[in-house]
């Protein structure tokens, strides 16, 4: 049973997961089961983990642990047997030293760590994945293709590819459709003019960059703060302050 934790509201969530009884909230018209109970005895597949929200994490980790659910509305537990399959593409543990995931959870769910590397640490899946995805869409719209010209495929394998495997499924959809075969050729798989992906970098905010400058100039006077505010421009008051708000 494959549950996104991103993609469905927070308000609804916790509903969706545990189920209800019959008139638990406005508009529980009837019954129902939720994720955890049709799972029972199955997988259940936490898709997008690390946006579960704080307060539902507590009570996820309480059905990990005795394996047992309330329903909303509902007095009697009910017993379940199930495992656990559970999926990020965020560092968990930073999240979990940020305070934004509790550790238990984490530690509860962490029992046979997987990481899957990025296409472009795989290099040699990409052919293999591309002409998979050419077979089974050039099926799907009857076309007659046979696979991609030399230069299609060192495109294919020298591009770094930030949207991983869903970024090469959408490029070898677009050349099939694209495609007159029986070949896929090396202007079908790029990207077409004005529509190359805006590669947008990660800038820090005003207030990280101040930090990082409060801090390095604290560093070179070996943290005397007199000195660092004389440097700084600022009264000793002042930089005590940010020292406190940011934990300098």
């Amino acid at each position: 049973m494959p549950v996104n934790c991103a993609a469905i509201p927070e308000s609804l969530l916790e509903a969706e997961l545990f189920g209800h009884e019959r008139g638990a909230f406005t508009g529980a018209e009837r019954r129902r089961s939720g994720l955890l109970q049709e799972a029972d005895r199955g997988t259940l597949f936490l898709d997008e983990v690390a946006d579960m929200p704080l307060p539902l994490q507590a009570k996820v980790l309480r059905v990990l642990q005795d394996k047992a659910v309330r329903p909303l509305g509902a007095r009697d537990l009910v017993q379940l047997d199930f495992r656990v399959i559970a999926a990020t593409n965020t560092d968990l543990a930073a999240r979990v030293r940020e305070g934004r995931f509790r550790e238990d959870l984490y530690y509860r769910l962490a029992v046979i760590p997987v990481r899957l590397p990025s296409l472009r640490e795989r290099t040699e899946d990409i052919p293999l994945l591309a002409q998979h995805f050419l077979e089974r869409d050039a099926a799907a719209t009857g076309k007659r293709l046979t696979g991609f010209d030399d230069a299609a495929m060192e495109w294919l394998v020298s591009h770094a590819w930030p949207g991983n495997v869903r970024e090469l499924e959408n490029t070898v959809a677009r050349a099939v459709a694209l495609a007159a075969g029986p070949g896929v050729t090396l202007r079908e798989v790029r990207p077409l003019p004005g529509l190359a992906p805006a590669v947008v970098r990660p800038r820090p905010s005003l207030a990280e960059l101040q930090t990082r400058y409060v801090e390095e100039v604290l560093g070179e006077v070996q943290g005397d703060r007199r000195a660092a505010a004389r440097i700084l421009g600022v009264s000793l008051r002042t930089l005590q302050r940010w020292a406190r708000q940011r934990g300098i």
